[in-house]
């Protein structure tokens, strides 16, 4: 791996949309070193695809993501759509929003 495809993967990685703190899905498996991702996918990783994560912060080496403890390259994940739940409550016999 050369500096020239590290540095368009931190580029591409910027240019992707996601930020700190973004809830995030991982989507599926890579071959290590992957489009400038100067990382390997290990076995273990194949238990997180499917899996929420929250983004904790981007590295050289691919995004931190709360509670995992492996570095993920940004082109496995995939934003999760935040719900906005609207909760409602019963009062005297009658439901109504807060």
């Amino acid at each position: 791996m050369n500096s020239l495809d590290v540095m368009g993967y931190m580029t591409n990685q910027c240019k992707s949309g996601l930020k700190e703190g973004d809830r995030v899905r991982i989507t599926h498996k890579v071959e290590s070193d992957l489009g400038g991702w100067n990382n390997s996918w290990v076995d273990p990783m194949d238990e997180e695809i499917g899996k929420e994560f929250t983004i904790e912060k981007f590295e050289s080496k691919g995004v931190r993501l709360l509670g995992s403890i492996w570095l993920y390259p940004y082109f496995v994940l995939e934003k999760v759509k935040e719900i906005k739940v609207e909760l409602v409550r019963k009062r005297k016999g009658r439901w109504i929003r807060p």
